[in-house]
C-alpha cells in the first residue's frame, strides 16, 4: 500500500541527499582546485549555506577542512549532527536563515550550490544574503555559487527526475514547474519524492518558491554587492579546465566570487 504525504522534503536527509551524492567527490575537486587557482589566500576554513544533512560538508571535514555550515531545517541539521558524531568529525552549524546568521569567526571559503540560493524571494534577501557572506569570508577568499539562470527562450513547463538506491530502498523524485511568472520573477516548483523498500512505499509530496534570475538579472545583483569580484564561470559539471561564457545560453551555473 502506497501512503501519501504533504511534506517537506528537506526533513528527509537521509533520502533527499541519496540523489546528489554520486556529484560529491566532483564537487570537492572543483572546490580544490579553485582554492589553488583564484583564491589569493590559503583554504582551510570552508562554510556551506544551505547545507542541508551535511553531505558536502562532511565529506570536507573528512579531507581535513575547518567546516561550517547554516541551515534553515532543524530535522536536516539535526542528523548531519548524528553523522558526524558517529564518523568522528567536527562540523559547526548553525540553524538561521540564509540572509540574516552570525558565525563566531570568519573562513577562507563559502559554497552554496544546486539552486539554494534562489530560495531567497526577494532582491532585497538575496543582496542581504551575498553581503552576509562577504562579512564572513576574508579577504582573498572565494564564494563558490551555483543556480540556474533563466535562459530568454525557456519553457514555462519544466520538469526533472532522478533515482538512486540506499540499501535496499528504491528512491525516486520528480520536480516540477508548475506555474512561472516573470513579471515578479518567481516559479512555483512540485517535488515528489517516492521511498519504496521491501515492505512499503511512500510518497512525500513538497511545494515551493524560486526566484528566477537571467544573466543580466544576477549581474545587476552582484554589482550591487562590491565586496565581490567576479573571477570565474563553470557549469554543473563542475570541470575546472572548461570555463564557461556567461552569455544568455548559460543555464547551470557555477559562478567563483572573490572577495575583494
Amino acid at each position: 500500500m502506497t501512503k501519501q504525504v504533504q511534506a517537506d522534503c528537506y526533513d528527509f536527509p537521509q533520502y533527499y541527499e541519496c540523489f546528489f551524492r554520486k556529484e560529491t567527490a566532483r564537487e570537492v575537486r572543483f572546490l580544490e582546485k579553485m582554492k589553488r587557482q583564484s583564491a589569493t589566500i590559503p583554504v582551510r576554513t570552508i562554510l556551506e549555506l544551505g547545507c542541508g544533512g551535511g553531505r558536502l560538508l562532511l565529506a570536507l571535514a573528512r579531507r581535513g577542512y575547518q567546516v561550517y555550515g547554516v541551515d534553515g531545517n532543524a530535522r536536516a541539521l539535526a542528523w548531519l549532527k548524528q553523522r558526524a558524531k558517529k564518523q568522528g568529525l567536527t562540523v559547526r552549524v548553525v540553524q538561521a536563515d540564509l540572509a540574516d546568521f552570525t558565525l563566531p569567526c570568519c573562513v577562507d571559503m563559502a559554497v552554496c550550490t544546486f539552486n539554494t540560493f534562489r530560495h531567497l524571494l526577494s532582491e532585497k534577501a538575496a543582496r542581504q544574503h551575498l553581503a552576509r557572506v562577504a562579512e564572513h569570508v576574508r579577504a582573498g577568499g572565494l564564494y563558490i555559487l551555483g543556480l540556474h539562470l533563466l535562459p530568454l527562450d525557456v519553457a514555462e513547463q519544466d520538469e526533472e527526475r532522478w533515482s538512486a538506491r540506499l540499501g535496499r530502498v528504491r528512491l525516486h523524485a520528480r520536480l516540477q514547474v508548475e506555474r512561472m511568472d516573470r513579471r515578479i520573477r518567481r516559479e512555483w516548483l512540485r517535488l515528489l519524492m517516492t521511498v519504496r523498500s521491501p515492505k512499503r512505499c511512500r510518497r512525500f509530496i513538497s511545494r515551493f518558491a524560486f526566484r528566477l534570475y537571467t544573466r543580466e538579472q544576477f549581474l545587476r545583483l552582484l554589482q550591487s554587492v562590491p565586496a565581490w569580484q567576479l573571477v570565474g564561470v563553470y557549469d554543473f559539471w563542475y570541470d575546472w579546465r572548461c570555463p564557461r561564457q556567461l552569455d544568455d545560453q548559460l543555464t547551470d551555473a557555477v559562478f567563483v566570487l572573490r572577495r575583494r
